[in-house]
């Protein structure tokens, strides 16, 4: 999942009070009802985490003293009184990213394009052998206190290396963003070199109901208007200039073609 996580496992079991979470190892998200009113506010009253994740088994994908990044397994309400049903055909879960289901050994795949899930210890199954998902896009960072022992095997299950590892890198490859959320919130997010800032794009003109100081600047006067300002204020008295001979005689023409109309009219041109 993390380029820098450890994918030691320990198949060996330990007491649960003295359990110290390594990656791989299948805990119990408690009840929500269980969680402390801090935990709860964090993780549920913030909406960070949907109460029904909780009470689940789940797979620790990365731990760190005091933390951990779980995702959950679950059943998708399948079972022997729907015939064991998968998510994907199931109302509630039928839009879902039918590529995000992974399935351990004995439960249905959507496809072969990913291998079943494995458990470190071939002789030991999961307590649903028919009916164990995990979605990629449920992960979440939790705090130790709400996690405690799957009680419904003999041991600590674990995940096999290999399942780990390419569970990992399917997460990181889908859910980039997410996890580094996760990572930060685990205190075990890599430093990265700060990317280039990329030149500014030239700004679009301001549209027309922005306020004046947002508005372009006007467009700079022709030449020969600036001459006609500038000459106009060296000179103390008023500038008039004549009106364009072209215009009086078109006036004095459309006059005489006016009363020669006239006079055609009433008879008396000659």
């Amino acid at each position: 999942m993390h380029i820098n996580a450890s994918d030691q496992l320990s198949s060996v079991s330990k007491p649960c009070s003295l359990r110290t979470w390594q990656d791989g190892d299948i805990a119990f998200l408690k009840t929500c009802n269980a969680f402390s009113p801090r935990d709860y506010n964090n993780l549920i009253a913030s909406g960070y985490i949907h109460e029904k994740a909780t009470c689940h088994p789940v797979i620790i994908l990365k731990a760190n003293p005091g933390k951990a990044i779980i995702t959950p397994v679950t059943a998708f309400s399948s079972g022997p009184e729907n015939d064991f049903l998968p998510p994907w055909q199931q109302v509630y879960h039928k839009r879902k990213n039918l590529d995000d289901f992974r399935a351990f050994v004995g439960t249905r795949r959507p496809n072969n394009k990913h291998a079943s899930l494995k458990l470190a210890d071939t002789k030991m199954q999961m307590p649903k052998p028919q009916a164990s998902w995990v979605y990629l896009k449920h992960f979440w960072t939790v705090p130790d206190t709400v996690l405690g022992r799957f009680n419904k095997a003999a041991g600590i299950l674990q995940v096999a290396k290999d399942s780990l590892s390419q569970l990992r890198q399917d997460i990181r490859q889908k859910y980039g963003f997410q996890l580094r959320d996760a990572l930060d919130r685990l205190g075990a997010s890599p430093a990265v070199q700060p990317a280039p800032v990329p030149a500014p794009a030239p700004a679009p003109p301001a549209p027309k109901d922005l306020p004046a100081a947002f508005a372009a600047a006007p467009a700079p006067a022709p030449a020969a208007s600036q001459a006609v300002r500038q000459a106009a204020g060296s000179h103390t008295a008023p500038v008039f200039y004549p009106h364009p001979a072209m215009a009086v005689c078109s006036q004095q023409a459309t006059g005489k073609a006016f009363m020669t109309y006239s006079k055609v009219v009433s008879g008396s041109a000659r």
